[in-house]
């Protein structure tokens, strides 16, 4: 097994994954590391695995934030232009209505667009 992103320091394997420059602005680091509590370098190589899958979706998260939304998430259903510049405020009185246009009426298509 490769010693990648594996570091013995004082007798304790670290795993170490080094952060992107494209998004370290959005994760606020240079590299992820974490003890995996163990002198074990091929228990150490087992433990890493589950760290180094969260932080590669970490920065695939990130990167996807960086891209902004593709068109096909722009046009599903989940994207509203309206709610996007004015969220959605708490119902009052025990109405559902909320100010959003196309829920003024109670005809089955008038929320068809969000």
């Amino acid at each position: 097994m490769a010693s990648e992103n594996l570091v013995l320091r004082s007798g304790n394997w670290h795993v170490r994954l080094s952060i992107p420059k494209d998004v370290r602005h959005i994760l606020n680091r240079t590299e992820f590391t974490e003890s995996l509590k163990t002198g074990s370098k091929a228990e150490a190589q087992v433990k890493k695995l589950a760290f180094l899958q969260i932080w590669k979706q970490l920065i695939a998260n990130a990167r996807r934030l960086v891209a902004g939304p593709t068109s096909d998430e722009l046009t599903e259903k989940s994207y509203c232009a309206f709610h996007a510049i004015r969220p959605p405020s708490p119902p009052t009185s025990g109405h559902l209505f909320h100010g959003h246009p196309a829920r003024q009426s109670e005809r089955s298509d008038a929320g068809l667009h969000c």
